[in-house]
């Protein structure tokens, strides 16, 4: 029985682990479970096309918060919409 409670604690800490994402921006950004690089809005592309199909794979990662941008792509920190 305790190996049975020791596993499922070992697999809950797992999942937990690993879909977490670290964000570290001054301009906050959340962390999202399933970031997509075709989805993230830029300064090159403030308003990606919905209707065209994303092929990309989900990763962990941070969308920035109402009112920011990805500076770059994906792993570039948010600036305001106003700055790109």
């Amino acid at each position: 029985m305790k190996l049975v409670l020791f596993l499922c604690l070992a697999v809950t800490l797992a999942l937990f682990e690993t879909t977490s994402a670290v964000c570290n921006d001054p301009n906050g950004m959340d962390p999202d479970g399933c970031v997509r690089r075709c989805d993230i809005p830029t300064c090159s592309n403030p308003n990606p096309d919905p209707s065209q199909i994303c092929t990309a794979d989900c990763f962990d990662g941070c969308v920035c918060k109402d009112g920011y941008i990805k500076k770059d792509d994906a792993n570039s920190l948010c600036v305001k919409k106003s700055d790109c």
